[in-house]
């Protein structure tokens, strides 16, 4: 289970560099295995979208657009 202030927080820790992008990519990998299966739609949407973040971000998007894009799902 992931809860959406989780990834909230982790959000805010990321855009105050408190932890790495790397970091946050991590935790969102690990953490969200079988989401789905127990965590609020909320939740289940917004991680989705980061992941669809985290896939354009390594294969065109800048870091600062990567931020940016977070910021703007706060």
């Amino acid at each position: 289970m992931i809860h959406e202030a989780d990834v909230r927080a982790k959000i805010a820790a990321v855009l105050r560099n408190e932890i790495s992008v790397v970091d946050f990519a991590r935790w969102i990998m690990s953490n969200s295995w079988n989401m789905h299966k127990d965590s609020s739609s909320e939740a289940v949407d917004l991680v989705s979208n980061i992941h669809l973040l985290l896939a354009e971000r390594h294969e065109a998007q800048s870091d600062a657009e990567f931020l940016q894009a977070l910021t703007a799902m706060l």
